[in-house]
């Protein structure tokens, strides 16, 4: 190699160092970690960020179509969460655990009649955030809450400290127990929610406690979905009857997944996600309905509500199996006991019972029970006539 190829290279070799040595100087200047999509940031120093966000739970139900906003609220019970429980968990953008917000947050609940819409504060430093360079000046994160979960649920994933993925693939369940029914103050059905996050950089940098960044709202998504039994039979005498005194579920499904497979923040699910072990139920007993009476809004009109209500995990539609009794009149023993299933095909509520969706039944007759099935809100009903079966 002649002298002058050899100065050329070193000089090329030089100015390579130089360049990359300015470039390490203006992010060291920037006091700042590199932005990273897939990972976290190196430890740094950060400044105090306030951000404020809503947790919001109002709907219990959705339609076929995807957004879950807008179609029926949910009672209090429904909605409830145990706020000193809730877990707040921060990722990065490409899903790497960063902290947890849980001990620091400071939730309240805006409506305490109907439980629905809870405001979230906190104030904490995360070198991740402490970046002027983002992309479009945007820091991005995920925020992931868990709410009602069972307390060996939560404590596996608080020690895993995984990344998002690794959480969702744990297939963490909620084992239900015959005699679970949601109660505000006391039960709540377990929920999960995450939101993808893209908020100001210069905005971060200037808040303080007089001034919280709003980064949006996580709507929750239930893990159970609701079944309601209405007595919609004509011609009773003056006493009531006949009428509809008992629900039973038969055959269900007593475990759920907790988090979904290909959760969207907002988006209502359109498939089942089961659990790894399998739950199915086939009791001689059943699972007891409940009578409730309310007031809630459907496609926001007043809805008055008067019938058997119970909640299950999901479930093949097929499998599932009631046990409706109607009591012919005031006289003791006067009752007709009617076994009845869903057939998995030709019906309203589709091949799943999916969560965080309501689906109800018309018990309209009693010589040959006559049941309109209807998923919420008002979806064409498909009569299907059941045989009558022998007294119990």
């Amino acid at each position: 190699m002649s002298i002058v190829t050899t100065v050329m290279a070193i000089s090329i070799i030089w100015h390579r160092i130089l360049t990359f040595s300015a470039v390490c100087g203006v992010l060291l200047l920037a006091g700042s970690c590199v932005y990273d999509r897939l990972g976290m940031c190196p430890e740094g120093s950060a400044e105090d960020v306030c951000v404020t966000f809503r947790i919001a739970t109002q709907n219990t139900v959705g339609t076929k179509a995807d957004n879950i906003a807008g179609q029926e609220t949910g009672t209090a019970a429904e909605n409830w969460l145990e706020l000193d429980k809730l877990r707040f968990l921060m990722f990065t953008e490409g899903g790497a655990f960063l902290q947890d917000l849980s001990a620091i947050a400071e939730t309240m609940s805006e409506n305490t009649d109907i439980w629905n819409l809870y405001t979230v504060k906190a104030t904490f430093k995360e070198p991740y955030f402490n970046n002027p360079l983002f992309v479009d000046g945007n820091v991005r994160f995920k925020l992931m809450v868990l709410a009602n979960w069972p307390a060996e649920a939560v404590e596996e994933i608080m020690a895993a400290k995984g990344s998002v993925s690794e959480i969702e693939r744990a297939h963490a369940v909620f084992e239900m127990s015959p005699e679970f029914f949601p109660e505000t103050g006391k039960t709540g059905i377990p929920m999960f929610g995450l939101m993808d996050c893209a908020v100001s950089w210069s905005a971060l940098a200037a808040s303080d406690t007089g001034n919280y960044v709003d980064i949006g709202d996580v709507y929750m998504l239930r893990s159970l979905a609701k079944i309601e039994v209405l007595d919609n039979i004509a011609d009773k005498d003056a006493a009531g009857y006949p009428k509809v005194s008992e629900v039973r579920l038969m055959k269900w499904n007593s475990v759920a997944r907790m988090i979904p497979d290909n959760f969207r923040n907002g988006v209502q699910v359109s498939a089942a996600s089961y659990p790894d072990a399998p739950g199915f139920v086939d009791s001689a007993q059943g699972r007891m309905f409940k009578w409730k009476e309310y007031s809630t809004e459907s496609l926001g009109a007043p809805y008055e509500f008067k019938g058997f209500t119970t909640y299950i995990p999901e479930i093949r539609t097929e499998r599932l199996a009631f046990r409706v009794v109607i009591q012919q009149s005031a006289a003791e023993g006067d009752a007709v006991s009617h076994d009845l299933a869903v057939p998995g095909t030709g019906n309203a509520w589709g091949a799943e019972i999916l969560r965080n969706h309501i689906y109800r039944i018309n018990v309209n007759a009693t010589a040959e029970i006559s049941l309109d099935y209807t998923v919420c809100p008002w979806d064409e009903a498909n009569r299907i006539t059941i045989p009558p079966y022998p007294e119990n």
